[in-house]
């Protein structure tokens, strides 16, 4: 370093290594942040992810459960302790089972149970701590959706499984028994969807001997009628399979 311009016209030299540089700043490397002591914060970080954001399992599927849901499980120390998950949902469902609500265990595997016909889609946020660690996670968004399948038709004989006639009773004439049938849904808790389903009733002799009473064969009307005819001076007993079928109603899971 040089000035000029002391009286007298000398000049004075200042040599640069008369003062000590100063020390250049540290940037500590990303592994060294990150193993810091918690009281430095960045070692105060837990991660992970999830196999699959979305989830997808039938109605009436009962318990399931997802191997390795969650995974890449870490921690900032260089002992963690034990992991622990937890699950919240957004909203309310509706589609689980009492106490069958995704719960995520230590391996990172998730567990659930869907109530019985019951469908629809849930929101949830899973976050990850340690035993060791202050800190948590961020919180992970993931999502169950339960699929609806079209459930059997039921229905209730609602005259019992033996329907007694004279002989020739019905032999001039159809006989038609109004309600044979009744409680007649498309499936057994009317989800919306299959409400305006319609139903088929099939009646399907067990042997070809047990047509032999009839003129006309038993069928059964959408409405639950029972309408048969019977030949002249024919009696006996006959057998028969009652099933019932629906078209899908072109909703959900037809």
């Amino acid at each position: 370093v040089a000035y000029t311009g002391i009286p007298g016209g000398d000049t004075l030299v200042l040599d640069a290594g008369m003062f000590p540089s100063a020390p250049a700043p540290h940037h500590p490397t990303t592994e060294e942040a990150l193993h810091e002591s918690p009281s430095g914060t960045p070692a105060d970080w837990v991660t992970f992810e999830v196999k699959d954001g979305a989830v997808r399992v039938e109605e009436d599927s009962g318990w399931s459960m997802v191997a390795h849901f969650a995974r890449g499980m870490a921690c900032g120390t260089a002992a963690c302790g034990a992991p622990s998950f937890s699950v919240v949902e957004r909203g309310s469902s509706g589609v689980f089972a009492p106490g069958g609500g995704p719960r995520v265990d230590a391996a990172g595997g998730l567990v659930f149970e869907v109530a019985e016909d019951r469908y629809g889609r849930a929101v949830f946020e899973v976050v990850l701590s340690f035993a060791a660690v202050e800190a948590c996670s961020r919180p992970i968004t993931f999502t169950i959706e339960v699929l609806p399948v079209n459930d059997a038709p039921t229905f209730t004989l609602a005259f019992g499984e033996e329907v007694v006639v004279k002989e020739d009773e019905a032999s001039l004439e159809p006989l038609t028994i109004r309600s044979f049938l009744t409680g007649i849904v498309a499936e057994p808790f009317e989800i919306q969807s299959e409400r305006k389903q319609a139903v088929t009733f099939l009646v399907t002799p067990l042997s070809p001997d047990d047509e032999q009473l009839f003129s006309l064969l038993p069928s059964v009307s959408a409405n639950g009628d029972l309408t048969f005819m019977t030949r002249s001076d024919a009696n006996g007993v006959a057998a028969f399979r009652l099933s019932a079928s629906d078209d899908g109603g072109g909703g959900p899971g037809s």
